[in-house]
């Protein structure tokens, strides 16, 4: 088992110990979060096989497990938010691997103090003990996806009967269900409006004749843009583009990003589940298209140029102040995310993840080439204010 990502364990085919995911079972089970956990697979034999075992550790160590079946990532986030959970587990496969993802409240990625629990748990083992009497049933929740259906026809409060669209994605289960949506609102079968939509339903593109592929970046701009100008605050993940607070604050809103503790933001993250959800964007999108009689071409012409590069690099940001060392930067403005690194012509966000192992960098500036320039004026100045860690060999 390797520990990829801030929420993600690799099992590979191959070299996979049968101990590894009831391990993960019982270091959450042992976590102040994994009380009540919830459970989905994308349906392949191999990522089924992973939460029998996932599931078996957890119940026989107390926890209860809520079983959503198979789903896709997106799909799990909605469950977990929606039925209150602490935490979800995804589990996917490829050729050669599964991932075995963790999320925490409201479908988030686990925060660092959870990350850090978990860590602690699957390193020193340092379990509680249970008895015979103590496992727990596991709770059939597939009855669900009928409300995410629901919430997902929802996003459009009209018929879009004079739109025609179609979707590509490889996973057959979105694909299907946006067929069922586009079919349930009266959409014609066509390609005025083509949706490309990852495997995990986190991530949209967008084609049309008029103005070719429009990112998802730029797909949650014209959505900030309507729902801002008919009086709306909208709240986002913390990693949503700056620039929608730039097109919020034109339109006398803001934006709320949100950080998994405040209350009264869970219920505008809620009502905005369009901002971090792929599918429900998809429709959102088609909404504002027929609500306002403009075409794509045309709402992407009110926005304001940007693009966006990203990159990570290795670093130890778990010693000497991490972050904080970058304040003496007069360009560099300290965040709840991490910092913020401000040039004439655009802006880089500068986050830990991977529990301080690794920096994330993300560039946004009124043009791509500007966007590489400083991206990668951002790591020779992060490199130099940390410990760059050697890459690993491919």
């Amino acid at each position: 088992m390797e520990y990829e990502n801030d929420d993600i364990f690799l099992c590979k085919w191959q070299s996979l110990d049968s101990t590894d995911p009831a391990l993960i079972g019982k270091a959450l089970a042992n976590c102040s979060f994994g009380g009540r956990v919830g459970i989905s697979t994308d349906g392949g034999n191999f990522s089924k096989s992973l939460a029998y075992s996932l599931t078996g550790s957890l119940t026989a160590n107390s926890s209860q497990v809520w079983s959503f079946g198979d789903s896709f990532l997106s799909q799990l986030r909605f469950f977990v938010d929606f039925c209150s959970l602490p935490c979800g587990i995804f589990i996917s496969q490829n050729s050669s691997n599964a991932k075995i993802r963790v999320l925490g409240r409201y479908g988030l990625p686990l925060c660092a103090g959870e990350q850090k629990e978990l860590e602690e748990a699957l390193v020193k083992k340092n379990f509680k003990n249970t008895d015979i009497y103590s496992c727990s049933e596991v709770t059939d929740m597939t009855g669900v996806n009928m409300m995410y259906r629901r919430e997902l026809i929802r996003q459009s409060d009209t018929e879009l009967s004079e739109l025609s669209c179609n979707v590509k994605c490889e996973n057959k289960k979105i694909s299907m269900l946006m067929e069922d949506c586009f079919y349930r609102l009266g959409c014609k079968d066509g390609d005025d409006y083509t949706f490309k939509i990852n495997n995990d339903g986190t991530s949209v593109s967008v084609f049309s004749r008029d103005c070719g592929w429009i990112a998802n970046d730029r797909i949650l701009a014209v959505i900030t843009n309507y729902e801002t100008q008919n009086g709306r605050d909208i709240c986002v993940l913390p990693d949503a583009p700056l620039i929608l607070d730039k097109i919020a604050g034109a339109n006398g809103r803001r934006v709320v990003r949100f950080h998994g503790s405040d209350s009264g933001d869970a219920v505008l993250l809620n009502s905005d589940a369009f901002m971090r959800d792929a599918l429900f964007a998809s429709i959102r999108l088609l909404k504002i298209i027929d609500d306002t009689g403009k075409s794509l071409l045309r709402l992407n012409r009110e926005l304001p140029q940007f693009y966006i590069s990203k990159k990570r690099i290795s670093v130890d940001l778990n010693s000497d102040g991490g972050l904080l060392k970058i304040k003496k930067s007069p360009n560099a403005e300290l965040t709840r995310d991490g910092a913020v690194l401000s040039f004439p012509h655009g802006k880089v966000r500068l986050s830990s993840v991977k529990n301080g192992r690794e920096l994330s960098i993300i560039a946004e500036a009124v043009n791509y080439e500007i966007s590489k320039d400083l991206c990668k004026r951002a790591e020779e100045f992060c490199k130099k204010e940390f410990e760059t860690k050697p890459e690993k060999a491919p």
